[in-house]
């Protein structure tokens, strides 16, 4: 073997041993990045639980004031009469096989002028019962 087939063969070792090194960081920058995103991925995993768990506390909470207010009969009656009347407004009004002529403007300002005399009574009987029954 002569020095410059030696000189060839040392060369080409080394560009090997260049091209394994670059191998393996090119290798290590890849697990570095996925360990990163992963690490990535699990803080918001832990901060989505952490607002999970406030949401569901909350709502837990909501949950049991409304249970709280319902036991007294005021509010009770006045969720029962809300619910009456949306359900007899909305079947009277969008009923399929309504007949006759739609509502004219006196009929309506009359009806308003119900609900409103409604709102006004209910009002006033429910601030003065209400803290009876707190």
């Amino acid at each position: 073997m002569s020095a410059e087939e030696d000189n060839l063969t040392y060369a080409e070792a080394a560009a090997q041993a260049v091209e394994d090194t670059a191998d393996k960081v090119e290798d290590a920058a890849e697990d570095f990045n996925k360990k990163d995103r992963a690490n990535k991925r699990r803080e918001k995993l832990h901060d989505l639980e952490d607002k999970s768990k406030d949401v569901l506390k909350s709502s837990r909470n909501t949950a049991i004031s409304y249970l709280e207010e319902l036991k007294n009969p005021v509010v009770a009656i006045n969720v029962i009469g809300g619910i009456a009347a949306a359900l007899a407004i909305h079947n009277k009004y969008y009923s399929v096989d309504r007949v006759g002529p739609p509502l004219d403007n006196q009929q309506v300002g009359i009806g308003a002028a119900l609900i409103g005399a409604f709102a006004l009574v209910d009002y006033y009987v429910s601030s003065k019962l209400y803290p009876k029954f707190k």
